[in-house]
């Protein structure tokens, strides 16, 4: 074989690993994303079942649940706790929680906001309004959401519920 014939297979055999690996990432990320929008789907079921034992949701405190057992009152659960096995066995943790990136949740008792931060801004949830709000999902910026009822992401539940306040007068 020539050098020519060798430089133009070693040329090809190093384009097919990027495109291979750029896929690969790009799979991972999809993957990351999908698990973060199962996970706040299965929180917001579980505030459900909480809200139909306790006529309340759970209070928020930090961008944490207070819904872990101390003693006969709740205290704000750590994102991968162990919540409850009537309504959820641990709390589930972002993909990249060792990297600081959280989900958040807020509630006034009465409705309740949870956010995650999507990696992909290309993905039909990311939700531009809820990025502008710049909540903290811990290192990154909040991008999806899921919430009780028909309170909106894009404001706080204290201003969701003064406008409907005002609307009634």
């Amino acid at each position: 074989m020539k050098k020519t014939e060798i430089l133009f297979i070693g040329v090809m055999l190093l384009l097919i690993a990027a495109a291979t690996s750029v896929n690969l990432l790009n799979s991972y990320r999809v993957s990351r994303d999908t698990q973060r929008k199962g996970d706040v789907q299965t929180v917001a079921n579980a505030l459900e079942a909480f809200l139909k034992d306790y006529d309340t949701y759970p209070e928020s405190s930090e961008g944490r649940i207070v819904a872990c057992a101390h003693g006969k009152e709740f205290r704000p659960c750590e994102w991968g706790e162990i919540f409850d096995e009537k309504y959820l066995k641990n709390l589930p943790r972002d993909p990249h929680f060792q990297d600081g990136v959280q989900y958040r949740y807020e509630s006034n008792g009465r409705r309740f906001q949870i956010y995650a931060s999507l990696e992909n801004p290309e993905e039909a949830e990311f939700n531009q309004t809820i990025h502008e709000r710049g909540l903290s999902c811990g290192t990154h910026i909040c991008n999806f959401g899921k919430s009780s009822g028909v309170t909106p992401l894009d404001k706080t539940i204290e201003s969701y519920e003064n406008e409907l306040l005002l609307k009634k007068s």
